[in-house]
């Protein structure tokens, strides 16, 4: 931020142009009016008066970004960074001072949502569930990987999703959003032993830690974060909603990470997984890991999805090296299949929503089981943030 003050020279506009500057920024910031909707008049009046649109635009972005940090930060450099940069974008004091003691105002609009599973074979050991909570904004999804070689698998993926929905939904309403995922996830696997050893009691084939073994995937979508708890492997990807923008000639988009790291060691050339659930598990293989993301403030929002290894996960990637002893890192045939199906309905759908995204999920789901590329069951769950649907709606609008 710095340099691009130091180096800017701020030229004279017309106090017409500074006003409206003014009262666009207004809008943006207190009524949470899509800037990149304005961004074609804007465009217009600055080139009219021969003035540099991109410098312009650039530092608006940075500035209406960098407000809500202004607002609450000690920090005296970063404040002055900020003052500064609203100079630069031609704030007149009075707009400023509105800026920086009034509380934002935006419209909370609920993300999209759904989560979707097909099997392989006749039975599916995979799990799935989601709810939003509206009293606290939050959407909660689960998703599970039964062990195919556990006894029951099946039913312990199911159980660990409905069980973990149930209690974090209830600590949700209660208006409780520091949750304890160590608690809650030690919870079910108690209830599972208690489930386990009142249901089959009397069934001599199930083993200790041998039996209704799953992994599990829960997320939570609050306005101001993602959080991930999980165990096991699988995938959680924070994808940006510019993932679409990029050409033909990149596979894949550099701005989808796949933020989970796999709870699982090599063991004979495979992965053997070191946390999962099971009946009599211990309170060590059942611990979560946590990953807490803060939201961009970003116009285009961010994509949040949770997938089992039938989908993705890093565990599953196969590694090579070229003829110069290079190494190279491959992604999966479902992964780009996956981004092709997001971006066509992202791009095409007149009006998003939880029952039209279910569809767009099945056809993926379809697709890479036509294509023989369905080597497990296969789950994900999909969370599409309010900020990436106005996005794509503006993006529509400026098409047609």
């Amino acid at each position: 931020m710095q340099e691009r003050i130091a180096n800017n020279r701020q030229s004279r506009i017309s106090p017409e142009l500074q006003e409206y500057i003014n009262e666009l920024v207004k809008e943006v910031v207190l009524n949470g009016k899509d800037f990149n909707s304005q961004k074609k008049w804007l465009k217009k009046y600055v080139e009219a008066e021969n003035g540099d649109f991109d410098t312009l635009n650039e530092n608006l972005e940075e500035f209406i970004e960098a407000l809500p940090e202004y607002k609450i930060s000690n920090s005296k450099f970063m404040k002055k960074q900020v003052e500064m940069l609203a100079k630069t974008c031609y704030i007149t004091n009075e707009t400023f001072s509105k800026l920086s003691f009034i509380t934002t105002v935006t419209e909370y609009l609920p993300p999209v949502y759904t989560t979707k599973s097909l099997t392989r074979s006749y039975i599916n050991q995979d799990a799935h569930l989601s709810q939003h909570v509206e009293s606290v904004k939050a959407t909660v999804i689960a998703i599970a990987d039964g062990l195919r070689s556990h006894r029951y698998a099946e039913k312990g993926s199911q159980f660990v999703v409905e069980k973990v929905i149930k209690l974090v939904v209830t600590e949700l309403e209660n208006n409780n959003t520091k949750l304890n995922y160590n608690k809650i996830f030690h919870t079910v696997q108690q209830e599972l032993d208690e489930y386990v050893a009142k249901t089959y009691a009397n069934d001599d084939t199930i083993v200790e830690r041998g039996s209704f073994g799953t992994t599990l995937i829960l997320g939570i979508d609050f306005p101001d974060k993602f959080v991930v708890a999980y165990i096991g492997n699988g995938s959680a990807f924070n994808i940006s909603g510019h993932f679409s923008d990029f050409s033909e000639a990149f596979y894949l988009p550099w701005n989808s990470i796949n933020v989970l790291n796999p709870h699982t060691v090599e063991q004979d050339g495979k992965e053997a997984l070191y946390k999962l659930f099971s009946w009599k598990g211990t309170k060590e293989e059942c611990t979560p890991s946590v990953i807490e993301l803060q939201k961009n403030n970003d116009s285009a929002g961010q994509i949040f999805i949770l997938t089992t290894d039938g989908v993705y996960s890093s565990d599953h990637v196969v590694s090579a090296k070229d003829e110069d002893g290079n190494i190279i890192t491959s992604s999966t045939p479902n992964m780009k299949m996956l981004y092709r199906h997001l971006k066509k309905y992202l791009l095409e759908t007149n009006s998003i929503t939880n029952d039209n995204l279910g569809m767009m999920l099945e056809d993926y789901l379809v697709d890479i089981k036509c294509y023989g590329e369905m080597h497990d069951d296969t789950t994900l769950g999909i969370i599409i943030t309010s900020r990436c649907i106005k996005y794509y709606s503006t993006k529509k609008e400026n098409v047609f």
